[in-house]
């Protein structure tokens, strides 16, 4: 029996007892909020010290009002680092393993762009990162974007000619016409995944022990978060039907019919960056649980509230996949906790304020030390106002009874308590010496080789434990969600438009959301990339100690197929963009219709021809294109170099089998084949070369720039010392 729409209402009036049981739970919701309050407070304390905000924790009252960014400078490293380790240099940043042993390149490569075009480095794990150094939590909540241009393309058409014009004219060859210039406008949707990164007090998940949003789930709890809208947008979801027409306009009249609200943390944000936040906005919540619906059993819903028991909106949630699309996990997982602590609290949120103390009286103790103290006798220096301190001044006292002295130089000892307060800052928070440019070694001596390499240590160890946390609990599962989402709501003509073959091989590899987890397994690929940067070079290595006992396998009833090797090998070092191009699989060298070729040609886009196509099929329908086509147009030039290409393979193929016949005929004479070949009249027997005239291998060859050195190639997957040279 089909479900309910996705898109239809699930509760009925107020009266009904499902309405009843949805507003016990958002009830909770508030209960829940109410009871993180003071979470949300310490975070807001926490974004304060981040951004060198003077707020009432200094107690220091004097004249100076510093603020020594240490926790600014140690989250912003933490940043840094970890962003470098989860997108490494080569710009291959996912993996995938099928249930068949293929992988699907052209699904990867989709969602290597998916990457790019949604700016998920620099716009938005960037920020998740630095949420996590701040609030202990990360959220990122998945969604699909999908909006529409209207663009306007000049066309020229070449002129024609009615029948009564062609009798007028003594011949249609004297007529001469301008081409005719057209403006055709077109709708162009642009649709991609999107992802938002969520702040912490914004989150509530119940009940607050559970292992895992899925968890909280199964356990009967909900997840909520707090959406902010402006009128405009409340106005849109209402006439987008997202909302109902009654409580949204009820909403929009009352506006501040909200519970106890939780302090904003993107308001205090704004202000942070000098912009002041009128704050015009609706405040909302939206709720996943799973609820009993009649006819159906349980299923996962999504409700959007107004606050108090003005429900907007409670449906069926609209993803097929039927997942929850808020990732939130833990930065460090405490057992019967489901949000974790933020790294600034235990210590060292205090360890900055004492520090902005001792910076503060510092100043002002360089400020006072740099006046001169002047100490004389007023009964033998009457005239004290004339001591003035100014260029050429005058001073009418005796010399001897005046003398000159220092205050002390505090400031100095201020300094030294300072450096001890940042190491131990740092050391809290994980910097270790390879983020900051600072040395470990002795003072004025350089580091050595053995220093050297345990920073390099302690640096792999301490990233590669905070971004495998990222890796675990949030961007792999957002692939798997990019997977679903494309499979439900990706335009394939869409598609094909932005990315030409890439988009025509992605739609032929499209896998139902079911089976995504089942055939296919999407992974982030960019601490393991990095970890494992000398396993590549001990595979290559290995592959050519096991082509020596390629006969002994074969007697033991084993095969060594080097080609997932070497098609792993050519992604991670090209990407998958360029590695499938690289080594092909000839069994993904499908012929493609040669009507879609056309479409893509006419829209501009290149076409590869293909060695199983049928080349005359594919010459006869592209010359009728050609023909239509503006001569000297750049589609025109594409299709006549497309059809280049299928006349160039069908000469190749007939050199190839004009060849063949010909050494079948040479053989059936048995004149041998021509010199050289099997059978040849030259050389060794069977045209083999004869003895000692086999040219030497060649001396091998240097590895590339950047190779590692065997002596100093650690063991794949250890972190050990490598050797002096």
């Amino acid at each position: 029996m089909p479900d309910r729409r996705r898109d239809a209402e699930i509760l009925g009036r107020k009266t009904s007892k499902q309405y009843e049981d949805m507003c016990k739970v958002f009830h909770r919701v508030e209960e829940g909020f109410r009871n993180q309050g003071s979470r949300a407070d310490s975070i807001q304390d926490y974004w304060a010290i981040y951004n060198c905000e003077v707020d009432g924790n200094n107690y220091y009252n004097g004249n100076s009002d510093l603020y020594v960014p240490i926790v600014h400078v140690a989250i912003e490293a933490r940043k840094t680092r970890n962003l470098n380790r989860l997108f490494p240099q080569s710009g291959r940043y996912i993996d995938a393993t099928g249930s068949d042993g293929e992988i699907p390149a052209e699904i990867v490569a989709l969602l290597e762009d998916y990457v790019r075009v949604t700016k998920l480095r620099t716009q938005h794990i960037a920020g998740l990162l630095r949420n996590g150094d701040i609030e202990g939590h990360y959220n990122l909540l998945v969604d699909w974007d999908r909006s529409s241009r209207h663009i306007v393309s000049r066309e020229t058409a070449p002129p024609t000619l009615s029948l009564r014009g062609m009798m007028r004219s003594v011949s249609a060859l004297d007529v001469t016409r301008e081409p005719i210039e057209k403006m055709h406008e077109e709708e162009v949707f642009d649709q991609h995944p999107s992802v938002e990164v969520l702040h912490d007090s914004d989150v509530l998940v119940l009940p607050q022990n559970s292992q895992s949003v899925d968890d909280a789930l199964r356990r009967g709890g909900s997840v909520t978060v707090i959406r902010r809208w402006t009128k405009e947008q409340l106005e849109e979801m209402i006439d987008e039907g997202e909302v109902r027409r009654g409580p949204g306009e009820e909403l929009l009249e009352i506006r501040s019919r909200v519970f106890e609200n939780p302090r904003s943390i993107e308001k205090d944000l704004i202000d942070a960056a000098g912009i002041k936040d009128s704050g015009q906005t609706i405040q909302g919540y939206v709720t996943w649980c799973l609820r009993d619906i009649p006819g159906e059993g349980k299923r996962l819903t999504e409700s959007i509230w107004g606050g108090y028991d003005l429900v907007l909106s409670c449906r069926r949630i609209r993803y097929w996949n039927d997942k929850c699309p808020l990732l939130s996990v833990p930065q460090n997982k405490i057992a019967g906790a489901f949000k974790g602590v933020s790294p600034i609290k235990p210590g060292v949120a205090s360890l900055q304020y004492y520090a902005n103390q001792i910076a503060q009286q510092a100043a002002d103790s360089a400020t006072y030390s740099m006046l001169p103290i002047v100490m004389t006798d007023p009964a033998k220096n009457p005239r004290t106002a004339t001591m003035i301190l100014n260029l050429g001044a005058v001073w009418e006292i005796d010399p001897n009874s005046t003398k000159f002295a220092e205050f002390p130089k505090l400031w100095q000892d201020g300094v030294q308590i300072l450096q001890s307060i940042t190491a131990q800052i740092l050391q809290s928070l994980g910097v270790n010496p390879a983020m900051l440019p600072q040395s470990t070694g002795r003072p004025g001596a350089k580091r050595n080789q053995a220093e050297v390499a345990l920073e390099q240590q302690v640096d792999v160890l301490t990233t590669d434990e905070l971004c495998s946390v990222v890796e675990e609990g949030v961007l792999t599962p957002m692939l798997g969600l990019w997977v679903d989402y494309d499979h439900q709501f990706r335009d394939d003509e869409t598609t094909v438009r932005m990315y030409g073959e890439l988009g025509h091989l992605a739609k032929m590899e499209k896998v139902p959301p079911l089976q995504s987890t089942n055939r296919y397994h999407f992974t982030w690929f960019g601490v393991e990339q990095a970890r494992n940067a000398a396993q590549v070079q001990q595979q290559i290595a290995a592959l050519n100690v096991y082509k020596g006992f390629e006969q002994a396998l074969g007697k033991a009833g084993y095969m060594l197929d080097p080609a997932p090797l070497l098609v792993h090998s050519a992604g991670n070092v090209f990407g998958w963009r360029e590695g499938h191009l690289i080594i092909r699989d000839m069994r993904s060298q499908l012929a493609m219709d040669p009507n879609t070729e056309n479409e893509m040609l006419a829209m501009g886009q290149k076409a590869v021809v293909h060695p199983l196509d049928n080349h005359p099929e594919h010459i006869q329908a592209h010359s009728q294109l050609l023909q239509a086509l503006d001569s000297g147009s750049p589609e025109h030039m594409n299709t006549q170099l497309h059809i280049n290409f299928h006349q160039r393979f069908m000469a190749e193929q007939a050199a190839q089998m004009a060849q063949q016949q010909m050494m079948q005929q040479m053989q059936a004479a048995g004149g041998g084949g021509p010199p050289g070949a099997p059978g040849g009249g030259q050389g060794g027997g069977g045209g083999a070369p004869a003895p000692g005239g086999a040219a030497p291998p060649p001396n091998p060859l240097r590895g590339p720039p950047g190779m590692i050195h065997p002596d100093q190639m650690p063991r794949a997957g250890a972190a050990v010392m490598p050797r002096k040279m």
